[in-house]
């Protein structure tokens, strides 16, 4: 019997190799689907507009630079919002049903 403990670490290795993964391909498939600032902006809109809404989204870098900034948000991502005790609240919940 190898233990508890290993069997844990090996456990939470490959769940954050699962979450980069998703994460990555999350990225990858909002990159694939066409530039954003167009549907954020009217047709008539001047080409200076939507110079400065890329540059304000930070789609004017490199994709490896877009990764890294995207991959940081992720990564700081919480509850807070409009709601933060309504979502505690359901992942409390959530982990109280799992035990």
């Amino acid at each position: 019997m190898r233990g508890f403990v290993p069997f844990l670490g090996h456990r939470l290795f490959r769940a954050l190799i699962a979450l980069w993964l998703v994460s990555t391909v999350v990225f990858v498939v909002m990159r694939l689907s066409g530039d954003p600032v167009p549907l954020l902006l009217p047709p008539d809109a001047p080409h200076s507009e939507i110079m400065r809404v890329r540059r304000d989204l930070g789609l004017d870098k490199p994709l490896p630079v877009q990764y890294v900034k995207y991959y940081i948000a992720y990564e700081h991502t919480s509850f807070e919002g409009p709601t933060p005790r309504a979502a505690e609240n359901i992942v409390l919940f959530r982990v109280q049903l799992a035990f």
